[in-house]
């Protein structure tokens, strides 16, 4: 799980059964040609062919993920699922 434990208090109200999909994609196929450092929530955005913006859950996820914490929030949730 990310350090600073920001998922805990939210991951109830996050639609797993959506996110882990594009998170397994972009941790597969896209992750190696981001930024590190940068928002993961926006690259989930690119990585993903449903509009996560417009999902009422998807405000929930927090903007301080970075991309390297990608790994780390996918095993975390996919545990909790």
């Amino acid at each position: 799980m990310p350090e600073d434990g920001c998922l805990e208090s939210v991951a109830e109200l996050l639609d797993l059964a959506i996110l882990l999909p594009v998170m397994h994609d972009f941790l597969s196929k896209q992750i190696e040609d981001c930024d590190p450092e940068a928002e993961m929530k926006e690259y989930l955005t690119y990585a993903s062919a449903i509009d996560l913006e417009e999902l009422e859950w998807f405000e929930h996820l927090p903007d301080t993920l970075q991309v390297r914490q990608a790994l780390a929030t996918y095993t975390y949730l996919a545990s909790i699922n």
